[in-house]
């Protein structure tokens, strides 16, 4: 089911892009399947301005996804800024009933990474989109 018109809009207000000394970095929404995606390519270093996180809210808001997951597979590393959003996107998921989010696509020191940190409790680490739908089934 796709969503409806203003969703769209909100969909592509919750689209983040910037360049920095580490490379280009995106981040964008996907609505599939009654999951919200959050897609991450690059890596920032800087904060997100406010328009892009209170978009972010307002998708969990008004989609209230039965599931979410965050797509890793185009990123190689997480600095401090991208772990602090991965926490706000979970904190928004649990208020709206997924107490745990999908993490796919993620390299081994990523994954390492969320578990040395303490927040694997928050994420549900598997190598691919399928898995994460395997996952989400399971969990029914």
């Amino acid at each position: 089911m796709e969503p409806p018109g203003h969703l769209a809009k909100l969909l592509h207000a919750a689209t983040f892009s910037t360049s920095s000394h580490t490379g280009p970095c995106s981040l964008s929404h996907i609505w599939r399947d009654d999951c919200l995606h959050l897609v991450i390519k690059g890596s920032a270093s800087t904060n997100f301005p406010d328009e892009f996180t209170d978009a972010v809210a307002q998708l969990f808001l008004e989609l209230s996804p039965k599931r979410a997951a965050i797509d890793l597979s185009g990123t190689d590393h997480l600095p401090s800024v991208m772990l602090a959003f991965l926490v706000f996107f979970q904190k928004h998921a649990a208020e709206h009933g997924c107490p745990k989010v999908a993490l796919y696509g993620a390299n081994a020191r990523i994954t390492t990474m969320i578990r040395m940190i303490g927040m694997a409790d928050f994420f549900h680490a598997v190598p691919t989109a399928a898995d994460a739908q395997l996952w989400f089934a399971s969990q029914s």
